[in-house]
């Protein structure tokens, strides 16, 4: 069979070849494209960038951006003082425009957060327990006091009262109370209370009367503490919760702690010279008292260079030379000083600090004198000292920018105890002639006062002090008398009886001679020689009131007696009975005592009260 021929148009006979074409043209603008020329390229500062080239065009741009910050000059920006805002801001009265008389209606703030111990629940404080002071020691004295800067002067018996207390103790029982937080122990100002022996020599327990110490230190006024109801449950507002933490920033202040804790006496004029009860060495006070001198130096300071606050010591040495130094003394103060220099170079980043701290304890470590325990010690410092350079110097490398990196900030080991004494000596508050004991307790700040959420009875925040209970009763404490007489001749013809008087006058014994009768007081104004107050080593007559407090009831001529005589430094008994003088006198309290002679002439106190007179420096 013959098939029909087809008829193909020209344009179908070349489509595949058309295909085929645009495929290739397709195919090399690919190739010129990806092959050829990259279409990834960006602009930077007008030139086209591939990726090969980006990242470190990038990188010397940043640097040129942080050249550019690092040497333009800071642009000053025009501020308003926004202090008066910041005030008003803080005042709801202000910021509302309310009157001043209106009274908050909720609190103000959150709480100051607390953080409690393991065991220690908010809301089941109890007030802590203030440790009970052991018996006190007591010194005591008779002198006149310089006071208004030496333009007044008065005499007066003094007696200071001193126990000691375990501070550590104290902080472990208050931080089981009050939380961990609240461990650190803040003195309040002690207090001491004292008896008076009776006439027959017992005492009473009723007879303990509080006495205001003197001198004593001012602290600030206590803050007054009021409750709020907020949401059913007590709060203390904002402004008392500020004076209360105002009260204890002030109240700890360690200048201050030191002078509730030891205040010191006014400067004496004459008399007895102040010291303290010997509880403690005279150095290890002055290692408490270094506590609050330098409580953010860790180092603890030498013997040599502790502050004599209150000059009874003879430990320190004073500006001095240091050739007259032991090697001892020299290795402590360069320990002190590399301590001091160490701890300024690490509050202010300071190398040339560092660099003297790092040669003082080279000094140290190659001296020959130093134990092996201190040179072990000086290598330690030295190369803390050394470390804190390098790290100085890598931080200015770095532009100031590097931080450096020193050691955890340690904590200074405060004494464990602490010596707390209390004066009284105000003039007139010690009666001469009596015998007193005292007691004494202890007085803490509450570290939860203001807070009512904390205590397991509310009203425990109102308290500002805790008070420890009373001590045992100190050892009784004589207070000589300021007048001393013995009666030295009768004179049957005048009826008269003659006496000798002593009398403690500004300070010091003066004496005088007089007769008196029947009825009269044994007493009498006369001038004696006394020290001038206002010019030393001069001599001023001052008008002196001798007063034994005694009056004559009688005299007798013709008392028999056994009379004394003196042999050496003891009194014999003459083996018969003898008539001579003797005086009946009554005394302010009503006693009547009967005086001899021949007793008072050959008593041996008469000649230690001869003794005591003061008198004025021969002139040569």
């Amino acid at each position: 069979r013959v098939m029909a021929k087809q008829v193909v148009n020209p344009i179908e006979r070349h489509v595949e070849k058309a295909v085929l074409g645009v495929a290739g043209i397709v195919l090399i603008a690919v190739i010129v494209m990806y092959a050829v020329r990259s279409p990834n390229q960006v602009e930077i500062r007008g030139e086209m960038v591939t990726p090969g080239e980006i990242d470190a065009k990038l990188a010397q741009q940043a640097l040129d951006v942080r050249d550019s910050i690092s040497s333009s000059e800071p642009r000053e920006v025009p501020f308003e003082p926004l202090a008066d805002q910041f005030a008003a801001a803080r005042d709801p009265f202000k910021r509302k425009n309310l009157p001043t008389h209106l009274r908050a209606g909720v609190s103000i703030g959150p709480e100051v957060p607390f953080v409690d111990p393991k065991g220690a629940k908010p809301g089941q404080a109890q007030l802590v327990k203030v440790q009970t002071l052991d018996k006190p020691l007591v010194t005591r004295g008779r002198s006149t006091y310089e006071l208004l800067g030496g333009n007044v002067y008065t005499p007066a018996n003094w007696v200071t009262v001193a126990s000691l207390m375990n501070r550590e103790e104290q902080a472990k029982v208050q931080g089981l109370e009050y939380g961990s937080q609240r461990q650190d122990v803040i003195f309040g100002p002690p207090q001491i209370q004292r008896r008076t022996m009776r006439s027959d020599g017992t005492w009473s327990d009723d007879g303990w009367k509080t006495v205001e110490a003197w001198p004593t230190t001012k602290i600030p006024s206590l803050p007054r503490i009021v409750f709020e109801i907020e949401d059913g449950r007590q709060i203390v507002p904002r402004e008392s919760r500020r004076r209360v933490e105002g009260f204890q920033e002030e109240l700890n202040l360690p200048s201050l702690q030191m002078e509730i804790l030891r205040p010191l006496m006014p400067t004496f004029f004459n008399g007895t010279k102040w010291t303290f009860p010997p509880v403690v060495a005279c150095i290890d006070i002055l290692r408490m008292d270094d506590d609050y001198f330098n409580p953010t130096v860790v180092e603890p300071t030498s013997e040599l260079a502790l502050e004599d606050r209150i000059g009874l010591c003879e430990t320190t040495v004073a500006d001095t030379d240091e050739k007259a130094l032991t090697p001892r003394q020299k290795i402590d103060k360069w320990f002190d000083e590399g301590a001091e220099w160490l701890a300024r170079a690490k509050a202010t980043n300071s190398h040339g600090d560092a660099t003297r701290a790092f040669n003082n304890f080279v000094e140290i470590s190659l001296n020959s004198h130093a134990t092996s325990a201190q040179t072990s010690r000086a290598v330690k410092l030295r190369d803390t000292a050394e470390q804190l350079m390098r790290d100085i110097v890598r931080g200015q490398r770095h532009g100031g920018r590097g931080h450096v990196l020193v050691e955890a900030a340690q904590e200074r080991n405060l004494q464990p105890t602490q010596l707390i004494w209390v004066h009284d000596g105000a003039p007139e508050s010690i009666e001469s002639g009596n015998t007193y004991q005292y007691r004494i307790r202890a007085t803490l700040f509450n570290r939860l006062a203001g807070e009512p959420g904390k205590f397991d009875n509310a009203e425990d925040a109102k308290v500002v002090f805790v008070h420890g209970d009373w001590s045992p009763p100190s050892d009784p404490v004589v207070i000589p008398a300021t007048s001393e007489f013995y009666v030295t001749g009768v004179d049957t013809r005048k009826k008269t009886v003659k006496v000798e008087m002593y009398q403690w006058f500004d300070g010091v014994w003066v004496t005088t001679r007089e007769t008196f009768k029947v009825g009269e007081k044994v007493a009498a104004t006369k001038r004696a020689e006394v020290p001038d107050p206002e010019e030393s080593g001069a001599v001023d007559r001052a008008s002196v009131p001798f007063d034994t407090g005694y009056t004559v009831l009688r005299i007798n001529w013709g008392r028999m007696q056994r009379e004394k005589k003196t042999r050496g430094t003891g009194i014999r008994l003459q083996d018969a009975l003898s008539k001579g003088g003797a005086v009946l006198l009554a005394g302010k309290n009503g006693a009547v005592i009967e005086r001899f002679v021949s007793t008072d002439k050959a008593n041996p106190e008469k000649k230690a009260a001869s003794g005591r007179v003061w008198r004025p420096a021969k002139k040569r």
